[in-house]
């Protein structure tokens, strides 16, 4: 499963984001200006600003900034563009169009299990594969929390939190890592452990 983005409308002066924490030092990165705002209808902490250039992936993550369009009575009617069009846009320009193989994921922290569970003194042969039998692996989008795509593994083999550290460090965080660098995985319940690869 691929996750392709496609849009035809280019903004010509400026890009809109959401911030979520107010404005000041250290809000945006040092070389973007902030072109214009306008207050969120909603919440007084939070405000839409115009930037001069698309923010990357890390950006986002690192201000705190969600790609949105303001409410169309908060913009020019100049500005008052299709917002799922801008949100596209912008999702291809900040991340190079780039495209997410979903079952390539899958299969990779399948094999990153195999490594661990023959590496760790289970006690499985090369060629003994039952360990799957008790094993789950889902790589999926979260449509509802912009795109991210959430990883969770499951097995009876980490039910104990030492080993899940163990094959999580050693093997599983370095296939999320490859999509994204903070991305690792973390124990969700007993036996669990989730990581979100952030689009």
């Amino acid at each position: 499963m691929y996750r392709v983005v496609k849009a035809n409308y280019t903004p010509e002066d400026g890009y809109w984001y959401l911030f979520r924490h107010g404005s000041g030092p250290g809000t945006i990165p040092n070389d973007v200006s902030l072109l214009d705002s306008c207050d969120h209808p909603t919440n007084r902490f939070k405000f839409y600003g115009k930037l001069d250039r698309f923010l990357t992936t890390d950006e986002l993550r690192q201000y705190d900034l969600k790609e949105e369009m303001p409410p169309k009575e908060c913009m020019s009617h100049d500005d008052s563009i299709d917002s799922l069009s801008y949100a596209v846009e912008a999702y291809t320009h900040a991340n190079k169009g780039k495209k997410i193989d979903l079952d390539k994921i899958a299969n990779e922290l399948w094999d990153a299990m195999s490594q661990w569970i023959h590496n760790s003194g289970e006690g499985f042969s090369e060629d003994d594969d039952s360990w799957k039998d008790y094993t789950h692996v889902s790589v999926k989008v979260d449509n509802d929390d912009d795109g991210q795509i959430i990883c969770r593994v499951s097995s009876e083999y980490l039910a104990d939190y030492d080993a899940m550290m163990d094959a999580t460090e050693q093997y599983l965080d370095k296939v999320v890592m490859k999509y994204d660098k903070y991305a690792y995985f973390d124990a969700e319940d007993t036996g669990i452990c989730v990581a979100v690869i952030m689009m």
